[in-house]
Formats: C-alpha cells, structure tokens, sequence
C-alpha cells in the first residue's frame, strides 16, 4: 500500500479519525499559523512603532509585507525556513 501525502486541517483529522481512518502527524515543520502570526505581531508592532515612536518603522512594516506577498506568491516562507531550525521545532532526541 502507498502512502499519499495531504495536508489535513484539524477538523479533517478529527473526521478522519472518528471514520477510522489513521493519521500520521509530522511535527517537524512550523505550524502554518505560527509563522502567521509571528508575521502579523511583527508588522503590527512595526505600525504602532511607526505611528508612536518613529515613521521608520512603517519601513520594517512593509519588508514584512512584502515577505509575506513573495510567500503566496512562489509558496516559499522565508519565515517558516527559519522557525523550522528553532530548537523548540526540531525532533526530540531518543
């Protein structure tokens, strides 16, 4: 039997599981939503930065924004390359 790889949101696991069905998780990539919203704190602190302190700040907003286009756009997270080599991401030792 081939294993055919998908990815599940978390009501299809659950669905899947009450079917019967078996789920194999692999915990060694970021959550999509965490770099979400590492992106999203960044940019908002960098706007309230901007609006508060400094207009520089609106600067760092959109490098951040412009991250965050060139993510959807080629389907490449530079942000998710670096949470994937967090040591709190990475596969706990046997």
């Amino acid at each position: 039997m081939t294993a055919t790889l998908i990815h599940l949101k978390p009501y299809e696991v659950a669905e899947r599981l009450r079917a019967g069905g078996a789920v194999l998780v692999d915990n060694r990539e970021p959550d999509e939503f965490a770099h979400r919203h590492v992106a999203n704190g960044f940019v908002l602190v960098a706007v309230v930065s901007g609006c508060l302190v400094h207009p520089g700040f609106f600067g760092l907003a959109a490098f951040m924004g412009a991250g965050l286009v060139y993510a959807g756009v080629n389907g490449t997270c530079g942000l998710a390359r670096i949470l994937t080599i967090t040591p709190w991401n990475r596969p706990a030792r046997a």
